[in-house]
């Protein structure tokens, strides 16, 4: 019988079918936020060993940063003109 640790990553099989926000264009910014999925590194480190529950928690974090980022996007061209 093989001991996990609990810094292992369990397979995915048993977190349910929550599919990762990577579009595998992994840059960090200066904030730690990947620039293609808007993860925070924390979130990317942990993904592997998160429940279903922390991985839609992680996915609402994402949207929040997204619409954020495209209500400032809005400002920034509505001042342009």
């Amino acid at each position: 019988m093989t001991q996990r640790f609990v810094s292992e990553p369990v397979p995915s099989e048993h977190f349910g079918d929550v599919p990762s926000p990577c579009i595998k264009v992994c840059t960090l910014d200066a904030r730690g936020l990947c620039t293609g999925c808007l993860r925070h590194i924390d979130e990317i480190t942990c993904w592997g060993a998160a429940t279903p529950a922390q991985r839609r928690a992680i996915l609402d974090r994402i949207a929040q940063r997204r619409a954020a980022l495209a209500a400032a996007l809005n400002r920034e061209q509505g001042a342009e003109t």
